[in-house]
């Protein structure tokens, strides 16, 4: 075999083990995404008393929003939280939602969604570190599911559950 005929199969041999190594990252990403909470994420936790007690809607489950300023996404993900919201309303469904941001001032006013505004503590506690990242809390403060959404899908998807406890 030739010198040119050989480098062109080693070439193959490279694209194909590439091309397995990105099939299995987009599988480990896919995990991840659909697994909120596996790495050490708020999910199972519950908040602290003097964190939550900060918080609007105690006597409610809530759906909290963690944004940040500037961050085109979550800008485009406030209309739909909103109208999220309105429909439990609604449908008379007992729910709290809230948007807060790490630092600087709320997005955009809404009809159904209290802004809580900075809170850098409640980020740090409980070790959110992408935003947008929303989570449902239950009347105790236990968060049942916190993951990070990147689209109006996958933030109507992740509040679907509270559809069944309220």
């Amino acid at each position: 075999m030739s010198l040119q005929a050989s480098a062109l199969v080693l070439l193959w041999l490279l694209v194909l083990v590439l091309t397995c190594v990105v099939v299995a990252i987009a599988r480990e990403l896919q995990r991840l995404r659909l697994q909120p909470g596996s790495s050490g994420g708020p999910a199972g936790r519950t908040v602290g008393p003097a964190l939550a007690a900060d918080l609007p809607g105690r006597s409610t489950p809530r759906v909290v929003l963690f944004l940040s300023t500037g961050c085109s996404t979550c800008e485009r993900l406030l209309p739909v939280l909103d109208e999220i919201a309105g429909e439990y309303a609604r449908r008379g469904r007992e729910a709290t939602f809230l948007t807060v941001y790490e630092e600087g001032p709320s997005l955009t006013p809404l009809a159904h969604v209290r802004a809580v505004g900075h809170q850098r503590a409640l980020f740090e506690e409980l070790a959110v570190t992408t935003t947008p990242t929303v989570t449902v809390w239950t009347v105790d403060g236990t968060i049942e599911i916190a993951r990070p959404v990147g689209s109006p899908s996958l933030l109507s998807a992740a509040i679907d559950p509270l559809q069944t406890t309220v």
